[in-house]
């Protein structure tokens, strides 16, 4: 298990945001689901997301600039 204030992510890859509200994209049930986060300390270019995704959450980090909410989505391994 990671402890939430450990999950980080490339900040150029997944996050969006609009307004100061920041969002990823997870997987629920083989469809885009956008999240609202909140997010912590930015440092060489990653950022800790401090709130908003659940242990075992699946982030979509290629082609997130162009996923729909609700889109079905295929994973890649």
């Amino acid at each position: 298990m990671i402890p939430q204030t450990e999950i980080k992510i490339n900040r150029e890859t997944g996050l969006q945001s609009t307004f100061k509200k920041f969002y990823l994209f997870v997987i629920e049930n083989n469809a885009a689901k956008m999240k609202e986060v909140k997010t912590g300390i930015a440092n060489n270019g990653q950022i800790e997301i401090a709130d908003g995704l659940n242990i075992g959450d699946s982030v979509i980090i290629v082609g997130q600039n162009i996923v729909k909410e609700g889109q079905t989505v295929n994973v890649i391994e």
